[in-house]
């Protein structure tokens, strides 16, 4: 899935549940947040190609985990992102259990 199919899901994931444009505006930026891995925001294209590291860094229990700490809101999203993925990428995978 690309990130404005990942914002608008949550986005409305958030009005459903909570009827609540500003929880839902925070469940949207923790749907985002899983691919802050991705070469065009954190690092170097090549970087990310030669060691594999989309969808292994950011899509993760441990990083819902700590975004639950911070904000339960933001965990909400980062796990709907992975949820997604999980069900439409086959092909790639994900490492949810990743750096273990």
């Amino acid at each position: 899935m690309n990130l404005t199919t990942h914002s608008v899901l949550a986005f409305a994931l958030g009005i459903a549940l909570f009827h609540n444009v500003g929880i839902a505006f925070v469940i949207t930026i923790g749907a985002v947040i899983p691919d802050l891995d991705r070469e065009y925001l954190l690092v170097v294209k090549d970087f990310i190609g030669r060691h594999q590291l989309h969808r292994s860094l950011f899509h993760n229990f441990l990083l819902i985990g700590i975004l639950y700490i911070l904000k339960p809101f933001l965990a909400s999203g980062a796990l709907s992102h992975s949820l997604l993925d999980s069900l439409t990428s086959a092909r790639h995978g994900r490492r949810i259990i990743f750096p273990f």
